[in-house]
């Protein structure tokens, strides 16, 4: 099995850059895909095909001037044979290609060095300003079940959001704050809650922010000290 991809660009103006590619990939099989501990798997039955992938991208980055830089692009990945744990009986289990998905959207990140033309700059000190966002629309575009078709994926979140400042100086030290947030997500294909009463789930994890702090520290050439805090809140989330 191979696949390949295409890409091209086109520099334009000063320091912009267009491009656009193709790619082809797949997920190959894993160990929990054939034998997991989950259940009695029909060893028969449980030889689905590799998940494949076809991506497409155009968008446009650049550096436009000293210490500002930015990317933005439009994306669709379009997966054949996701494979999925059917439940056949009380005990057996089956892993199967259980249908396909789209999903596309919008990627944008930008990131501005408030001393780049300072002093601060000159002596090798950064302040970072910076900024990443991905808009998602997910769904399934076919299925073994019909109901499903037009549903989103579990775990396909409509938007991540990033964002955060840096403080550095080129080898010696960095400290970093960023805050992370993240759309609710249907957690099952179907779409649907499950349980009643106390053992009722909702249809969607909720959203969620946290924000994380990270630092480095170079000792000499050959040795530095990494250290950081993630989730600086104690958000709970699930």
């Amino acid at each position: 099995m191979w696949f390949g991809g295409l890409g091209f660009g086109n520099d334009f103006g000063r320091g912009h850059e267009t491009y656009v590619n193709v790619s082809q990939g797949y997920r190959p099989l894993r160990w929990l895909d054939v034998a997991g501990p989950f259940g009695n798997l029909n060893v028969a039955q449980n030889q689905p095909d590799p998940a494949e992938s076809t991506s497409f991208e155009a968008g446009v980055h650049g550096w436009p001037k000293r210490g500002f830089y930015y990317d933005v692009s439009l994306f669709q990945t379009n997966f054949k044979n996701r494979i999925e744990s059917r439940q056949l009986n009380a005990t057996d289990v089956i892993n199967v290609n259980t249908g396909d998905t789209r999903h596309r959207g919008l990627e944008a990140e930008t990131e501005y060095d408030l001393w780049a033309d300072t002093a601060r700059g000159e002596d090798g000190q950064h302040l970072l300003l910076f900024a990443n966002l991905a808009l998602l629309d997910a769904e399934f575009t076919r299925s073994l079940n019909g109901a499903q078709v037009g549903n989103e994926p579990a775990f396909a979140p409509s938007y991540i959001a990033r964002a955060g400042v840096t403080w550095r100086r080129d080898d010696a030290y960095m400290v970093s704050l960023s805050g992370v947030s993240v759309d609710s997500q249907f957690w099952q294909d179907s779409n649907l809650p499950r349980g009643t009463g106390s053992a009722f789930v909702p249809a969607q994890i909720p959203s969620y922010t946290v924000f994380d702090l990270s630092g480095e520290y170079r000792i000499d050439p050959h040795w530095r000290v990494l250290a950081g805090i993630s989730n600086l809140g104690d958000r709970q989330y699930y």
